[in-house]
């Protein structure tokens, strides 16, 4: 673990919070002009969509915009 690297941002300014889980990664990123934040969350391992965005609302009372990309998705 090392310290954080800030930077500054003048155009959209927030914060930016990166996990790295094994392979897999969780990246939540924060604007302090605007109320929201969006999460996005990798895995190499399949998950249920459906418990994360239902975690969400519940924990933080927000609405959920959802956008799930597959490798499957990208074979011909």
């Amino acid at each position: 673990i090392r310290e954080p690297i800030i930077s500054e941002a003048n155009n959209n300014p927030g914060l930016e919070g990166y996990v790295p889980v094994d392979a897999s990664n969780i990246t939540i990123s924060t604007y302090t002009t605007n109320p929201r934040f969006v999460a996005s969350i990798h895995s190499c391992n399949e998950f249920d969509n459906k418990k994360v965005i239902d975690y969400l609302r519940e924990k933080y009372g927000c609405s959920v915009k959802f956008l799930s990309l597959r490798e499957s998705d990208f074979k011909d």
